[in-house]
């Protein structure tokens, strides 16, 4: 029986991306670090995405650090992602919560768009008593 070869995992500490045939490709961004929260995303999806983005040029952690600047979601609302921010510790400038719509423009456009208030994550919409609605 012939043991199983160790996956390599990625060293979130260099400045570029690693591809899966284990070679780092250089980060074209070097100020935007992303994280993409795995959470309601899956681990295939997570996976791919990641890759994907490795080949645009962007750095991609996985794990949260303080390097992080853009935490990625998908299907989380705004509650649920800060909660979960706080919950990972503290201590540092916050990174960017964004929806995984900002994720897509970037790959679209093959670098990082600017951060609109489209791709915050948002607070559940309530409604009010007089028929308003607050976010």
């Amino acid at each position: 029986m012939v043991p199983l070869k160790r996956r390599k995992l990625s060293d979130t500490g260099k400045s570029g991306g690693t591809n899966t045939s284990g070679e780092t490709e250089p980060s074209k961004f070097p100020q935007v670090v992303v994280f993409l929260l795995e959470r309601k995303m899956g681990a295939s999806r997570r996976a791919f995405l990641s890759q994907l983005a490795r080949k645009k040029g962007f750095q991609v952690a996985e794990l949260l650090s303080e390097k992080v600047t853009h935490v990625v979601c998908e299907n989380v609302s705004g509650e649920d992602g800060r909660a979960w921010l706080r919950s990972q510790g503290g201590g540092r400038p916050p990174p960017h919560l964004l929806d995984v719509s900002w994720f897509t423009e970037s790959m679209r456009a093959g670098r990082p768009v600017e951060v609109l208030d489209r791709h915050q994550l948002q607070h559940h919409i309530t409604m009010k008593g007089d028929g308003f609605l607050n976010s």
